[in-house]
């Protein structure tokens, strides 16, 4: 007990914190090539949402975490949160199948875990299965049919596997629990399907205040004031190692 005591305080102490999102971004599907390279993978943020821990910060030494949840995953075959825990981390370097066998460990010591399941439907989804992933996540909705952003990551996936069983239904549905307010797909998404303008506003609505409620503390407001030289500001969730950063590089520099 004392060593995945401690293999588990190294992976807490590398700061893995899960920060809600509906889905993993597109260019971070990818196969278990590069190994030893920080990749995300998913974990539940304890408030039912659909979600993945946030990329490795730099210096992160998650190799180091690795070796010690593996030797407590060995010493201690019943160590279900040491075996989530190697999961997760293999995972995040890249080594999604070693990493599916950690989490099915985790579902054979606790079958129907909510948490495993998540985990295991991102890992399969980062790996390209989106058959085996939905039917994971169809598993998950039954056990948390109250999990926001879930049903319309699963019709994405069916649809994504040229799936069209139910689709009159499911788009019906869809749009329905929308009307309701209900948090049950990504504006993007959920524009491949919908045909209603004031529908996608709501989603995107519904989006925004899940994904970005209002903050707790509110920033002090600035007097406005007067400039000879006209101040402009861009924000953008691309503004990383993302080919929108690349093409927007020569439009700042050309600024005056």
């Amino acid at each position: 007990r004392g060593v995945v005591g401690r293999a588990l305080g190294v992976w807490r102490w590398q700061g893995q914190q899960p920060v809600p999102v509906d889905e993993v971004p597109h260019q971070q599907r990818r196969s278990g090539k590069g190994e030893g390279r920080a990749q995300p993978a998913a974990q539940a943020d304890g408030g039912g949402r659909a979600a993945r821990p946030p990329l490795p910060a730099p210096g992160r030494d998650l190799q180091a975490a690795e070796a010690a949840l593996s030797e407590a995953a060995k010493l201690n075959a019943d160590a279900v949160e040491a075996h989530m825990a190697y999961g997760i981390t293999l995972s995040q370097l890249g080594r999604h199948e070693e990493a599916l066998v950690a989490i099915d460990r985790v579902l054979a010591l606790q079958p129907g875990s909510i948490e495993a399941l998540n985990q295991k439907g991102w890992i399969l989804y980062i790996l390209g299965r989106y058959e085996i992933a939905a039917e994971t996540f169809e598993e998950l909705l039954e056990r948390d049919p109250a999990r926001p952003l879930l049903r319309g990551l699963i019709f994405k996936l069916r649809l994504g596997t040229c799936d069209w069983s139910n689709y009159d239904a499911t788009v019906e549905d869809l749009c329905k629990r929308v009307a309701r307010g209900e948090a049950v797909d990504s504006p993007f998404n959920f524009s491949w399907y919908n045909v209603s303008a004031t529908a996608e506003a709501r989603c995107t609505e519904i989006n925004a205040r899940h994904e970005w409620p209002p903050p707790k503390q509110l920033l002090p407001v600035c007097p406005p004031y007067h400039h000879d030289r006209i101040r402009l500001a861009y924000f953008s969730p691309d503004f990383r190692e993302h080919p929108i950063s690349y093409l927007f590089a020569g439009l700042i520099e050309r600024h005056d």
